[in-house]
């Protein structure tokens, strides 16, 4: 989450200037004038200065409470945090209840990472003292590190109130810790009133691109595009989508170039009600197996209508694919889906989709498939997901071999880790009960096919990912002839608009 550095500037000086007359101290006249000197220095931002002014001071009268105050102000403003701490602890020991002493002990020991240290000396200041903005901003700020997030937009919160000039950065804050918390409603909120305002410019640019992130999360992106390119090591290639196999070509490894792209543009957004359209391309380039290339495009119309924490959509896809430079599958497809946000941390979609499907030179293989089913994800703020998916579907062909009802299990799950990567593992189990005995080999045939998979991707750019994964399939029939074992290792660049 991106945070302004707020080391030290906050710390309102002035509390120093009025310290000096209120705490008389045995010093000479020229210590006190140069100590005086170095305040405002250091209310007007000139923090080496004060630092010379100050050298003198603490080297001749090393008890001069302020004037040890003051250098620990002043190196902090110079980020020089553990001489700052060893000052301003001195100054504690001797007057505990100077006035800004807290407030400038909390910044030195946020910026060292003694985030607890620091919080108990913000609490104190705010007994102490009437609370400012500044306070509560550093205060969220805190927290934040703590991971104590709903207390650290409270603190923004408070903040905003109480300095307007503080608005925007709080505000965005504020709506970052409620997007970290998928309470989308609350982060639009928050960082709708940033832009809105358009006074912070560093801000809106930060909010902008927090929104438009939602809007593509959340699908109301007014367009968006995405796509993805890399190598796959395939063990035993198969024809997609149905891992059917040439037999003069079974059981052979090879390498090919994947590419995929689509892009999403929203023709009618007016109040719930939206109309869109989806275009994608897939194509793979084998560099032995030229049989199996597959090459296609898949375009998607929909409408679709939100009505509180549900969105309902139904569309209609046809797809063209082929088998190198052949007609190979042609397909048309309808149905409706709706997905229920039921809480900031789960979401359930529940969808079912008729498909029609033309195959060129197989015949018998001409067939309609139903699909239905569900998905349910549960989140943990940004920083993990879990997918749970269970889907039935049923297809009837033109030749009984193809007859069956599938049944297909899904558990998959990816966290959120160290230097912008994230990792990602997955099983899915899919059983196909055939209807009808096999005209070759005289049997029914049911089939298992377990797949497993693991990924490692790492943040590049804001649109840009790089990936690395494995992909592990094992098919168990009852006809040996479909049985079979895949491994799949694949390298993707993918970028996403």
């Amino acid at each position: 989450m991106a945070r302004r550095n707020v080391r030290g500037w906050w710390v309102v000086l002035i509390w120093a200037l009025w310290a000096l007359p209120c705490h008389p101290q045995e010093v000479s006249q020229p210590i006190e004038t140069a100590a005086t000197k170095a305040a405002v220095a250091l209310q007007e931002g000139r923090a080496e200065e004060a630092f010379s002014l100050l050298q003198p001071v603490t080297k001749e009268a090393p008890g001069y409470v302020q004037g040890r105050f003051l250098m620990g102000a002043a190196l902090n403003r110079l980020q020089r945090y553990p001489e700052a701490l060893g000052h301003l602890q001195f100054v504690q020991a001797k007057d505990p209840r100077l006035p800004g002493l807290q407030e400038e002990l909390a910044v030195t020991l946020h910026n060292l990472g003694k985030e607890q240290e620091a919080l108990a000396a913000l609490d104190q200041a705010l007994e102490e003292q009437p609370p400012t903005g500044r306070l509560h901003l550093l205060r969220g700020t805190v927290l934040l590190r703590l991971e104590r997030w709903k207390e650290a937009r409270h603190s923004f919160e408070e903040a905003a109130k109480l300095a307007p000039e503080l608005r925007g950065v709080c505000f965005y804050r504020a709506g970052a810790i409620s997007y970290n918390l998928r309470d989308y409603a609350a982060a639009r909120g928050y960082l709708g009133a940033v832009v809105k305002e358009g006074k912070d410019e560093q801000a809106v640019a930060a909010s902008r691109q927090l929104l438009a992130r939602m809007d593509k999360e959340e699908g109301t992106a007014k367009y968006s595009a995405s796509l993805w390119a890399g190598f796959e090591y395939d063990s035993n290639v198969r024809i997609q989508p149905d891992d059917i196999v040439l037999p003069i070509k079974k059981d052979k490894e090879d390498v090919r170039f994947v590419f995929q792209g689509s892009g999403d543009y929203k023709v009618i957004q007016s109040g719930p009600w939206e109309l869109g359209t989806t275009l994608s391309l897939y194509s793979s380039s084998h560099f032995d197996l030229r049989e199996y290339d597959l090459h296609g495009p898949l375009g998607m119309v929909y409408g679709g209508y939100r009505w509180g924490p549900l969105y309902g959509r139904i569309k209609y896809q046809y797809s063209y694919y082929w088998l190198d430079t052949d007609s190979y599958l042609r397909q048309h497809g309808t149905g409706p889906e709706i997905w229920w946000t039921q809480a900031p941390w789960a979401k359930l979609n529940v969808g079912y989709l008729y498909t029609k499907n033309a195959y060129f030179d197989q015949p018998g293989r001409d067939s309609f498939n139903h699909r239905a089913g569900f998905a349910q994800y549960f989140y943990w703020k940004q920083d993990a997901v879990l997918r749970f998916s269970y889907f039935v579907d049923t297809e009837h062909a033109d030749g009984g071999d193809w007859d069956y009802i599938g049944h297909q299990l899904g558990l998959t799950g990816s966290v959120r880790l160290p230097w912008q990567m994230r990792a990602q593992a997955g099983v899915e189990y899919y059983l196909r009960d055939y209807d009808n005995r096999h005209t070759v080999f005289g049997e029914r045939r049911d089939d298992d096919r377990w797949t497993f998979s693991v990924e490692l991707s790492r943040r590049m750019t804001d649109f840009l990912d790089l990936a690395l994964g494995y992909t592990r399939i094992r098919n168990e029939s009852s006809i040996s002839f479909y049985e079979y074992n895949r491994d799949i290792v694949a390298f993707q660049v993918r970028a996403a608009f």
